[in-house]
């Protein structure tokens, strides 16, 4: 076996131990089995699935000819039309998260502020499901239980640095797509060129997955780079496999959903860690 069919194997092995062994598999567990989150894939589940499978059609009726022959000078003729399709769903997966972001309800129910969009909720949410109220309290206002019927109708307007921030939420998305259209011509790179792709993506998709929790935890800049420094391989394989799923044509806004999730259930096990890591700390410096 050549190298870069060993090369290839490990990377495919990679992907696939990614999303079987992510949070991102995680998250689409819970919120099946808690159908108090399934509110944001109801309220926006056909308008985006008729976005989606609009903007794939098009693309796949204008530009998958013309790609397809553009690869076949790179990738040979074999190659190209699968290269050819991964391209087009690449670029309608960027081009409909981006309008469905642009033009997505805000907030879940009466409870929520214009500037809370729907992911953040769910991520708030789920966190609340996990116990860490507390927490979530410190970058939005909380209802008491008895005034809301459930934990996604509890959840109010932002608050501090969560509300300013939020301002900055649609010139990142714009950022986001024009990250991934230029991450694209990777693909002209005959196969490897769609795991070159996948990787960087990923590991953008990565270092980013976990920014509300860390906003809730105040963190600083320097903070959040020492955290990602030393959980590199986590939130790579995490963005990995979110970018797989993702890219599901006609399904990418589910499994935003689900990522975001499967990142909120992330972040409570850190954060039970590094609660009980304190707690020991503590016990030890009393029994000394």
């Amino acid at each position: 076996m050549s190298s870069l069919n060993i090369l290839l194997e490990k990377l495919k092995y990679y992907i696939f131990y990614s999303i079987s062994k992510s949070p991102t598999t995680s998250g689409i567990i819970y919120i099946l089995s808690h159908r108090t989150l399934w509110a944001p894939l109801r309220s926006r589940l056909m308008p985006t699935l008729a976005l989606g499978v609009s903007i794939t059609t098009a693309l796949f009726l204008l530009t998958y000819i013309p790609q397809m022959t553009l690869l076949a000078l790179t990738s040979g003729p074999f190659v190209a039309p699968i290269s050819a399709a991964l391209l087009v769903i690449n670029e309608a997966s960027a081009i409909t998260g981006f309008l469905a972001s642009r033009n997505m309800f805000f907030g879940l129910g009466q409870s929520s502020s214009s500037t809370s969009s729907l992911t953040l909720d769910a991520f708030d949410a789920t966190l609340m499901l996990k116990g860490h109220e507390k927490l979530v309290s410190g970058g939005r206002e909380i209802k008491l239980p008895s005034r809301a019927g459930n934990v996604l109708t509890r959840l109010g307007g932002l608050v501090g640095m969560s509300k300013r921030n939020s301002f900055n939420s649609s010139g990142s998305t714009l950022d986001s797509l024009i990250r991934s259209l230029l991450y694209l011509p990777l693909n002209f790179i005959p196969v490897v060129g769609t795991f070159a792709f996948l990787a960087l993506k990923g590991k953008r998709m990565g270092r980013n997955a976990l920014d509300r929790y860390f906003e809730l935890k105040g963190y600083s800049a320097s903070e959040r780079e020492e955290w990602l420094k030393a959980h590199e391989g986590d939130y790579i394989s995490f963005g990995v496999a979110s970018s797989v799923l993702e890219m599901v044509p006609f399904a990418s806004f589910i499994f935003t959903c689900t990522n975001s999730v499967g990142a909120a259930l992330w972040a409570s096990n850190v954060e039970s860690r590094a609660r009980m890591e304190s707690g020991l700390s503590e016990h030890s410096k009393k029994a000394a």
